[in-house]
């Protein structure tokens, strides 16, 4: 994206905040005041600009007021930043699975930094490195959880995680980072919810929603055929040693409660349109019978 592109987007983008806003007030109005550790809000941390370059638009960094020791990444500048990193993260964790754990924060000062307000913080981790399968491999002795890079991998797939592959060690234990790119909700989609009018005999939201919903479904012919790639793909490179691993978040995902995702969607849509929450209920409904039928198709072939 070009300069002068980059600045129309983000005016866009600006623009689109209060359009939400306004639907937000409307949508939370008969909602009880929510209390969640997973909430963080702006007045606690001062932001500094962090970088520009990756996917997920400009980045910032959080530090709280009072420990200088509690740091974000902050994601705000792109709709589906937030939702899938929370998500993922929350998911990945129930699992056991070491994601790096993701807050989603409330505006409630001033603070004119942000372009959405659909903001997440990544927890920020000081002196880690990037770390690859090989070097997991290599140092199995020292990294306290290194299963977790092939269970990882296997979380990756099961999610449609389009993001590049990154794992981060620190203090001896690995952390799977930027997941934005996950699950089916797109960018696009969500931003036309900001607008609620007629064009051309369409109505602009309801065709989002529709759409949101519509492609939350999930495409089952697709799954199989790509978990099965991905499969052969990981038997070709690590052979099996480290194949059960691999394969563990598939198995897990049955104990994901649906509780546990309506708790998780409550959270998320105090911020994002309801629709983004329904999304989701969706898509893991689904999703959880995708899985039980190739698990059971995966043994019978084994």
């Amino acid at each position: 994206m070009d300069f002068e592109s980059k600045e129309i987007d983000l005016e866009l983008r600006r623009n689109e905040k209060e359009k939400f806003r306004c639907l937000k007030l409307e949508e939370n109005k008969n909602k009880d005041f929510i209390v969640s550790d997973d909430l963080l809000y702006t007045s606690d941390f001062r932001f500094e600009f962090f970088s520009d370059l990756g996917d997920s638009g400009e980045l910032l960094i959080a530090t709280n007021r009072n420990d200088s020791n509690d740091k974000y990444i902050i994601k705000h500048q792109y709709y589906d930043c937030a939702c899938n990193e929370y998500m993922y993260s929350k998911i990945g964790n129930k699992m056991g699975i070491s994601i790096a754990l993701v807050k989603l924060f409330v505006v409630d000062d001033d603070n004119d930094m942000f372009v959405s307000d659909f903001i997440c913080g990544v927890k920020y981790f000081d002196n880690a490195k990037h770390v690859n399968s090989s070097y997991v491999i290599q140092n199995k002795d020292r990294i306290i959880n290194w299963e977790d890079y092939f269970r990882m991998l296997g979380l990756s797939v099961l999610l449609n995680d389009g993001d590049s592959f990154e794992v981060l060690e620190c203090d001896n234990k690995i952390y799977r980072i930027d997941t934005s790119s996950s699950f089916l909700i797109s960018d696009y989609l969500i931003h036309l919810l900001a607008y609620d009018y007629i064009s051309n005999g369409i109505d602009i939201r309801d065709f989002s929603t529709k759409k949101i919903l519509e492609v939350a479904l999930g495409d089952s012919d697709y799954r199989f055929k790509n978990w099965v790639f991905s499969y052969n793909n990981f038997i070709e490179k690590y052979g099996r040693e480290y194949l059960d691993y691999y394969l563990e978040p598939f198995y897990l995902l049955d104990n994901i409660k649906d509780s546990d995702i309506y708790e998780w969607i409550g959270v998320l849509t105090y911020i994002y349109p309801n629709v983004v929450g329904e999304t989701y209920n969706i898509y893991f409904s689904n999703l959880k019978k995708d899985v039980r039928k190739y698990l059971v198709e995966f043994k019978d072939k084994k």
